[in-house]
């Protein structure tokens, strides 16, 4: 897909009409990715709705992928520090989803990359723990590059995309968590 026909189909909140698709093969295919499909570009529609990001609407859509925690959503993570993160042949039910969590900072790193500095409260202890994901959902980076959301910002008890990266050879093939999308943010 050509990036112009990306950024005209992938809109956050734009409901689109997938055509029956077939899984990668074996080639292509990553444990940690079940949700890999191919899909034929020219045969995807958008559907004309008012796109409501932040509404009921788009709600009722990500019910089916909303996870009561981050255990639930990533059961058995691996902790490496502040991040969090599979091993590239590991086989998962799902490498995206949506979580609540208490609170969310937006930041740089030292390298100037945007992070989110994440609290996550178990829910079989009454602990909460920092991690610090890298932000990489498109228009998240765009609000935050426009000063639309100000480094510094933070977001408490809100709705969060999290997915897993692809794996890096550099960290020893791990899949690490990102945050893709804050809800109503």
């Amino acid at each position: 897909m050509l990036p112009s026909q990306a950024r005209r189909h992938w809109k956050m909140g734009q409901v689109i009409i997938l055509p029956p698709f077939k899984k990668p093969s074996n080639w292509f295919w990553r444990g940690t990715h079940p949700e890999d499909v191919i899909v034929e570009p020219r045969k995807i529609k958008a559907v004309n709705l008012h796109r409501d990001p932040d509404g009921d609407r788009f709600l009722g859509l990500i019910e089916p992928f909303t996870y009561q925690s981050l255990e639930a959503l990533y059961p058995e993570h691996i902790k490496d520090g502040g991040s969090i993160y599979y091993p590239a042949d590991a086989i998962l039910e799902r490498s995206v989803g949506y979580v609540r969590l208490p609170s969310v900072s937006i930041r740089r790193n030292d390298w100037g990359k945007l992070r989110a500095r994440v609290e996550i409260t178990s829910p079989r202890r009454s602990l909460s723990r920092i991690y610090d994901f890298s932000i990489v959902g498109k228009d998240l980076r765009n609000r935050v590059e426009s000063g639309d959301i100000r480094i510094g910002s933070t977001f408490e008890n809100v709705l969060c995309r999290l997915s897993l990266a692809g794996p890096y050879a550099q960290q020893r093939n791990q899949c690490y968590v990102m945050l893709s999308h804050i809800h109503g943010v």
